[in-house]
């Protein structure tokens, strides 16, 4: 096999980031915030903070903000292993809607995967019926230098550390170091791993092991010679060709040997980024709040992304920081695609005023009933006697739009309530009439619950006619009506419609 060129560009040095890591000043620079609930999905928040749960993370709906109002974002069981980081993606502006536009509408019918590479194995000897016994103790040798070999001895440490680069998988149960909750599991993870890279880095010193591939290389170069000499007296043009091949072969192992060494600053950058490990505070690194910015004629929609930066990552980007198409190279390249940053979650704030108007559809149902009035036959033993005049009475559902002017709004139980000055203009059926309703609505979520006044006509007997006046015999027309507005109390339930999509089901 062949070993990679690693070269002084890869020489020790201490990955600040993780031998040093920066103290946790983000509570220096985050002006304060005062402990308030969580904001809300459906509702206008005021203050509020927004939970990640990072076992499980879930990127919310847009969350909608008052004017001035601070998002301020922590985290839920956070990992250990990993720095957070809260970052600006992008601000939007967003024009306020035409609230009258709107309500009218709505009144209308129309509403990088990171890789474990084993260690690639040369081609080794080749197996040479003519030169079998060659062969032979060049695979020996390969073994030989295989067994001091720092890339050869530090596999195992290097897939771990790989594995420790890549995030869990969301719903399973993490393995360590990603499961810690403490130093001391950390450190129980990370001892085995630097014991092993220590040995990768010391053994390949080993002189003993050194003095005999050196002196087996050389027997075997004094073998290939004598052959060579003796197939070129002979002109064995055969056994010329395997001595070609096997001195190829001898090129490779001396070429091995040279290149133990190049593989050992990278892995002891690894070995010292390992053991500096330290837990994380789980904390978000720097500035944790979401504010509200620009002028106020218009909302303000802003994106923001908050990440997470793998404690290992500086230390194994130092480590693989040459890409070489390279056995070596293929050994570590995996542990350097692990980029800066990673997203966790995307977090959308919308900045805007509350809505004072908003529209709402449902029903009113009156609690008096509506009249009419006609001739009806009156009987007695199985004969007409006589008409009467009959009133009927009807209790109606009225269908209704309403537009409602905002009073007063809280939270309860992080969802909106709030309290509107309603009114309503709607179709009623017994009457055939347009019918009005102006009251007091309380809202809950997309509920609407409210005591009105309804303002409707009905019809009422004139012509000095009254109720089950006897109207005599035979075929007589009906009473006199005319209608005339009534006043009645009545309650109406409804399901609203925000204006411009501002809390959605708020």
């Amino acid at each position: 096999m062949l070993r990679p060129f690693w070269g002084s560009a890869l020489s020790l040095l201490v990955i600040t980031s993780v031998l040093c890591p920066a103290q946790q000043t983000g509570s220096a620079v985050k002006a304060a915030a005062p402990n308030v609930k969580e904001c809300s999905y459906t509702a206008l928040n005021d203050n509020c903070t927004i939970v990640v749960d990072r076992t499980n993370p879930v990127t919310p709906p847009t969350i909608y903000m008052k004017r001035n109002a601070v998002v301020r974002v922590t985290m839920k069981d956070p990992y250990l292993l990993e720095d957070l980081t809260l970052d600006w993606k992008s601000t939007s502006t967003v024009l306020p809607p035409e609230a009258f536009q709107v309500l009218f509408n709505a009144f209308s019918p129309n509403v990088g995967k990171l890789t474990i590479a084993e260690v690639a194995q040369g081609k080794g000897p080749f197996s040479i019926a003519a030169s079998a016994d060659i062969a032979q103790k060049q695979a020996d040798i390969e073994k030989l230098i295989e067994s001091i070999d720092p890339l050869t001895l530090a596999a195992n440490a290097v897939s771990q550390i790989k594995a420790a680069l890549q995030p869990p998988n969301i719903g399973a149960p993490p393995a360590p170091p990603w499961s810690c909750t403490d130093a001391a599991c950390i450190n129980d993870w990370k001892k085995p791993i630097v014991d092993c890279l220590k040995t990768a880095t010391k053994k390949y010193r080993d002189v003993a092991t050194l003095r005999e591939i050196h002196d087996r290389l050389a027997h075997v170069d004094e073998e290939i010679a004598q052959k060579k000499r003796l197939a070129e007296i002979a002109n064995n043009d055969d056994t010329l060709t395997d001595m070609a091949l096997l001195e190829d072969i001898q090129a490779q192992l001396k070429s091995e040997v040279k290149a133990l060494p190049d593989a050992v600053p990278s892995l002891r950058t690894l070995e010292v980024g390992v053991d500096s490990l330290t837990p994380a505070t789980g904390a978000i690194t720097g500035n944790d709040q979401i504010r509200d910015t620009g002028d106020k004629q218009a909302y303000h929609l802003q994106t923001w992304v908050l990440d997470y930066v793998n404690r290992l990552a500086p230390a194994a980007q130092r480590a693989a920081a040459d890409k070489l198409q390279s056995q070596g190279g293929a050994a570590l390249s995996g542990i350097n695609s692990a980029s800066s940053k990673q997203p966790i979650v995307t977090l959308t704030v919308q900045f805007q005023d509350s809505q004072r108007v908003e529209a709402s559809a449902g029903l009113m149902v009156p609690f008096r009933p509506n009249h009419s009035y006609a001739a009806a036959a009156q009987g007695s033993g199985g004969a007409v006697t006589g008409n009467v005049v009959q009133q009927t009475n009807t209790y109606v559902v009225v269908p209704m739009a309403f537009a409602n002017i905002l009073t007063k709004e809280w939270m309860t139980g992080n969802r909106r309530s709030a309290i509107f000055g309603t009114g309503g203009i709607g179709y009623n059926p017994a009457s055939t009439t347009v019918e009005f309703g102006l009251g007091i609505t309380y809202s809950y979520r997309s509920i609407e619950v409210g005591g009105l006044l309804d303002i409707g006509r009905d019809s009422k007997l004139e012509g000095g006619f009254t109720a089950n006046q006897p109207l005599g015999t035979g075929t007589v027309p009906n009473p006199i009506t005319g209608t005339h507005w009534i006043f009645r109390p009545a309650t109406a339930v409804s399901l609203r419609i925000p204006l411009g999509g501002s809390s959605g089901s708020n």
